[in-house]
């Protein structure tokens, strides 16, 4: 499978094929503590907590392409 196939996979694809081949999928994790400061009075927003998660989404999907461009260019 060539980078140009595994980039047009979405990424349920991209898992599936993953968990096929028997590869390993870490999701990244974000975690904070929600309190008040001059900087954040109102702590972090429900906004930016969900532009953390959808940063950190679209990362690992890159990160799981690229594992599989990988494991084909291995396979030859």
């Amino acid at each position: 499978m060539t980078a140009d196939e595994i980039d047009k996979l979405n990424r349920d694809q991209v898992l599936d094929l993953m968990g096929r081949l028997g590869l390993t999928v870490e999701h990244s994790m974000f975690a904070t503590i929600h309190h008040r400061s001059p900087e954040r009075p109102d702590g972090w927003s429900e906004q930016e907590l969900d532009e953390v998660a959808e940063d950190l989404a679209d990362a690992d999907l890159l990160e799981w392409r690229r594992r599989l461009s990988e494991h084909f260019a291995r396979m030859g």
